[in-house]
């Protein structure tokens, strides 16, 4: 979310000394920021909501959500389960579990988020193109924006009626 100007001069735009000697100037990008900040309010909502473990997949899903180039949207790809599986590996390290346990678990919960239509993760199978492989189907996984968006939206707004009126709701 913080950008360098490299030699630290501040001639792109980016505020800063004129000094090359002051060092790096760091900038802010809001859409960066604001991305990050849905992730990990819907990562958390998620947890509150399912299980610490669900949530953790879902985070490893929403690695592939970044900002378009307009920086107004958001741009996410489609992940196969070898991907998803590697970056839990690498966010979450399971030391000590067995393997095809982990890669079962790792499935169910994909499928959990993935199962109903107002659900947060999107399925489809690809078929590959490839002789060698055509018996074999491959599922990918996405992030269904719209869906994160309406639910981020319908906590807000639970959450300001809980505050303005309480929690039982007097109105």
């Amino acid at each position: 979310t913080v950008a360098a100007n490299a030699n630290g001069n501040g001639k792109d735009g980016i505020m800063g000394s004129s000094s090359p000697s002051s060092g790096p100037v760091y900038r802010y990008d809001r859409a960066n920021s604001q991305l990050c900040l849905c992730k990990d309010l819907l990562c958390r909502v998620v947890e509150e909501r399912t299980s610490p473990q669900v949530a953790q997949v879902l985070c490893a899903v929403l690695s592939a959500a970044v900002p378009d180039n307009n920086r107004s949207s958001v741009k996410v790809e489609w992940m196969r389960f070898e991907a998803i599986e590697a970056k839990m590996t690498a966010r979450f390290p399971q030391e000590g579990r067995d393997p095809q346990r982990f890669r079962s678990k790792l499935m169910t919960n994909l499928d959990l988020l993935a199962s109903h239509k107002d659900s947060l993760l999107r399925k489809h199978i690809v078929h590959p193109a490839s002789a060698r492989e055509a018996q074999r189907e491959i599922p990918e996984w996405t992030v269904e924006w719209a869906n994160v968006r309406t639910l981020l939206m319908n906590c807000i707004k639970t959450q300001l009626v809980r505050d303005q009126f309480g929690v039982v709701g007097d109105r």
